[in-house]
Protein backbone atom coordinates (compact mmCIF):
# COMPACT_ATOMS: atom_id res chain seq x y z
CA UNK A 1 0.00 0.00 0.00
CA UNK A 2 1.50 3.39 -0.92
CA UNK A 3 2.48 5.67 1.92
CA UNK A 4 1.27 9.27 2.00
CA UNK A 5 4.32 11.38 1.31
CA UNK A 6 5.56 14.66 2.66
CA UNK A 7 5.85 17.43 0.04
CA UNK A 8 8.82 19.62 -0.86
CA UNK A 9 8.74 22.78 -2.94
CA UNK A 10 12.03 22.57 -4.80
CA UNK A 11 13.17 24.50 -7.86
CA UNK A 12 9.61 25.52 -8.68
CA UNK A 13 8.18 22.03 -8.38
CA UNK A 14 6.15 20.22 -5.74
CA UNK A 15 7.84 16.88 -5.11
CA UNK A 16 7.05 14.05 -2.74
CA UNK A 17 9.40 12.35 -0.31
CA UNK A 18 9.13 9.76 2.44
CA UNK A 19 11.58 10.96 5.08
CA UNK A 20 10.07 12.59 8.17
CA UNK A 21 12.04 15.70 9.20
CA UNK A 22 9.41 16.72 11.77
CA UNK A 23 9.93 13.53 13.79
CA UNK A 24 13.27 14.76 15.20
CA UNK A 25 11.53 17.94 16.44
CA UNK A 26 8.66 15.99 18.03
CA UNK A 27 11.06 13.59 19.77
CA UNK A 28 13.35 16.37 21.00
CA UNK A 29 10.41 18.25 22.52
CA UNK A 30 8.80 15.14 24.03
CA UNK A 31 5.73 15.44 21.84
CA UNK A 32 4.51 11.91 21.58
CA UNK A 33 1.30 10.69 20.08
CA UNK A 34 0.23 14.22 19.07
CA UNK A 35 -1.31 13.08 15.82
CA UNK A 36 -3.99 10.49 15.15
CA UNK A 37 -2.92 7.86 12.66
CA UNK A 38 -6.16 7.89 10.72
CA UNK A 39 -5.19 5.39 8.02
CA UNK A 40 -2.55 2.80 7.25
CA UNK A 41 -1.47 5.03 4.36
CA UNK A 42 -0.52 7.83 6.77
CA UNK A 43 0.71 6.26 9.99
CA UNK A 44 2.44 9.45 11.15
CA UNK A 45 -0.95 11.23 11.14
CA UNK A 46 0.03 14.42 9.32
CA UNK A 47 1.28 15.82 6.05
CA UNK A 48 3.94 18.50 6.01
CA UNK A 49 4.79 20.84 3.18
CA UNK A 50 8.40 21.97 3.16
CA UNK A 51 10.51 24.33 1.10
CA UNK A 52 14.16 25.22 0.70
CA UNK A 53 14.57 28.98 0.88
CA UNK A 54 17.10 31.16 -0.95
CA UNK A 55 19.59 30.61 1.90
CA UNK A 56 19.30 26.80 1.47
CA UNK A 57 17.37 26.48 4.74
CA UNK A 58 14.70 23.80 5.06
CA UNK A 59 11.44 25.31 6.26
CA UNK A 60 8.14 23.79 7.25
CA UNK A 61 5.52 25.99 5.61
CA UNK A 62 2.34 23.99 6.16
CA UNK A 63 1.19 21.13 8.39
CA UNK A 64 -2.12 19.31 8.46
CA UNK A 65 -3.15 16.51 10.74
CA UNK A 66 -5.67 15.46 13.38
CA UNK A 67 -5.34 14.94 17.10
CA UNK A 68 -7.07 12.11 18.95
CA UNK A 69 -10.23 14.20 19.32
CA UNK A 70 -10.37 14.59 15.51
CA UNK A 71 -9.50 18.27 15.87
CA UNK A 72 -7.44 19.65 12.99
CA UNK A 73 -3.83 20.29 14.04
CA UNK A 74 -1.77 22.76 12.08
CA UNK A 75 1.62 24.39 12.13
CA UNK A 76 0.38 27.09 14.52
CA UNK A 77 -0.40 24.41 17.14
CA UNK A 78 3.25 23.32 17.37
CA UNK A 79 5.22 26.51 16.77
CA UNK A 80 5.00 29.99 18.31
CA UNK A 81 5.90 31.70 15.03
CA UNK A 82 4.44 29.53 12.23
CA UNK A 83 5.67 31.93 9.53
CA UNK A 84 9.32 31.20 10.32
CA UNK A 85 9.71 27.48 10.99
CA UNK A 86 13.33 26.84 10.06
CA UNK A 87 14.05 23.12 10.59
CA UNK A 88 17.29 23.71 12.53
CA UNK A 89 16.65 20.41 14.34
CA UNK A 90 16.99 18.33 11.16
CA UNK A 91 20.21 16.66 10.11
CA UNK A 92 19.66 13.97 7.54
CA UNK A 93 18.62 13.30 3.99
CA UNK A 94 15.60 13.89 1.83
CA UNK A 95 15.33 11.79 -1.32
CA UNK A 96 13.38 13.14 -4.29
CA UNK A 97 13.05 12.31 -7.97
CA UNK A 98 13.97 14.96 -10.54
CA UNK A 99 12.85 14.81 -14.17
CA UNK A 100 15.90 15.55 -16.34
CA UNK A 101 14.17 15.05 -19.69
CA UNK A 102 13.83 17.74 -22.31
CA UNK A 103 11.03 15.91 -24.15
CA UNK A 104 7.68 16.24 -22.30
CA UNK A 105 6.60 12.85 -23.72
CA UNK A 106 9.54 11.00 -22.15
CA UNK A 107 10.43 11.06 -18.50
CA UNK A 108 14.00 10.76 -17.32
CA UNK A 109 13.69 10.50 -13.55
CA UNK A 110 16.81 10.58 -11.44
CA UNK A 111 16.97 10.22 -7.70
CA UNK A 112 18.50 13.21 -5.91
CA UNK A 113 19.63 12.88 -2.31
CA UNK A 114 19.51 16.24 -0.53
CA UNK A 115 21.82 16.35 2.50
CA UNK A 116 20.99 18.64 5.43
CA UNK A 117 22.97 19.66 8.49
CA UNK A 118 21.08 21.58 11.17
CA UNK A 119 18.37 22.37 8.64
CA UNK A 120 20.71 23.72 5.96
CA UNK A 121 21.13 22.05 2.57
CA UNK A 122 24.87 21.40 2.42
CA UNK A 123 25.11 19.06 -0.56
CA UNK A 124 23.22 16.84 -2.93
CA UNK A 125 24.01 13.68 -4.83
CA UNK A 126 22.33 12.59 -8.06
CA UNK A 127 21.92 8.81 -8.15
CA UNK A 128 20.91 6.35 -10.82
CA UNK A 129 17.64 4.59 -10.11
Amino acid sequence: MPKTSELLLYNGRKLSFNEEPLEAYLQHHGIEDAFLSYSSENERGYIGIWQIDKNNRLKLIELKGFDHNMKMVGIEDLFQNPEAVFAVWYTGEINIFIDHSFDPKKRDLKKRRLIFENGVLVDYIDLER
